[in-house]
């Protein structure tokens, strides 16, 4: 009977460990130029090693497991650098779990602005999929480049869209 228990226990763990170790070797995020589809994004009004506050509205956990990173080099970066600055994240279990930077608020016309520069690659969703792996929503009226070139996208971030394009 003790040999069948064991036997049973060594099969048990033989089956599981592949299962777990597959899923922690899964990223929580892709860096290598495929579209990220944030959960949220906004300004980074409040933000600590703890939790981040968007738009001084939305508020989240920070994972220990968090990945924070420029959406235009993919290189990781503390996410404190990005106070006040415009961010997307990706939530998991109101836990933020990767966090991009992208630039900081502007004024243009009296009205806040982010500009992002970018290969634009495609159409995914309403977004606008840039060859980093960067996505924005799309305003009204904003049609997307008839190829893939590096453009100027202006985003109103009261509305997180994209209200300009310039090629």
């Amino acid at each position: 009977m003790r040999r069948l228990l064991v036997l049973a226990g060594i099969v048990l763990v033989m089956v599981g460990a592949p299962g777990c170790s597959s899923r922690a070797r899964e990223p929580v995020v892709r860096l290598d130029g495929s579209p990220r589809f944030p959960t949220d994004e906004g300004v980074a009004t409040a933000l600590d090693r703890n939790g981040i506050t968007l738009d001084g509205k939305r508020t989240y956990r920070v994972s220990d497991q968090l990945r924070s990173f420029s959406t235009y080099t993919r290189e990781l970066e503390p996410m404190i650098t990005r106070r006040g600055q415009y961010v997307q994240v990706g939530v998991v279990d109101d836990e933020m779990v990767w966090m991009s930077g992208v630039a900081r608020i502007i004024e243009v016309d009296d009205q806040p602005a982010v500009f992002y520069t970018g290969r634009f690659r495609e159409t995914e969703r309403g977004r606008f999929v840039f060859a980093d792996g960067t996505t924005f929503a799309v305003g009204k009226g904003v049609d997307p480049p008839t190829t893939a070139s590096m453009v100027t996208v202006r985003l109103d971030p009261r509305v997180h869209r994209i209200v300009e394009i310039t090629e």
